[in-house]
């Protein structure tokens, strides 16, 4: 139901506290996509951007994460992206700071440090 009541507390999104609970990367983003899910999305065409250019990961990941249908990526894909972390980090950031919902996002990945759990 949908009238605010206090018993509607099941429904309500994560907080960056919450996530920051998490023990894994890919839980972590999870718990993040589901407060600010806009942001996510663009964080993630964002970085599929600069991982699919040619002189980054394009050749690695062409029949997995830059596929158009996406799939997920293969360990191949998956260590060429880690790897490029460092060319992609500074421009998907930049990016994502230009939309707000996306600086949602990333600040909740960077309040819950997401990238310093296991994978």
């Amino acid at each position: 139901d949908d009238d605010d009541t206090p018993d509607d507390d099941d429904d309500k999104p994560p907080t960056v506290a919450d996530c920051k609970k998490t023990t894994k990367q890919q839980a972590c983003g999870q718990c993040c996509a589901q407060i600010a899910p806009e942001g996510q999305q663009k964080y993630a065409t964002e970085l599929k951007n600069c991982v699919c250019q040619d002189d980054v990961c394009k050749t690695e990941c062409k029949s997995t994460f830059c596929a158009s249908p996406q799939k997920n990526p293969d360990q191949t894909c998956a260590d060429c992206a880690n790897g490029a972390s460092e060319t992609c980090g500074e421009t998907v950031v930049t990016n994502c700071n230009a939309d707000a919902k996306c600086k949602v996002f990333q600040a909740c990945l960077d309040g819950a440090q997401c990238v310093n759990k296991p994978q």
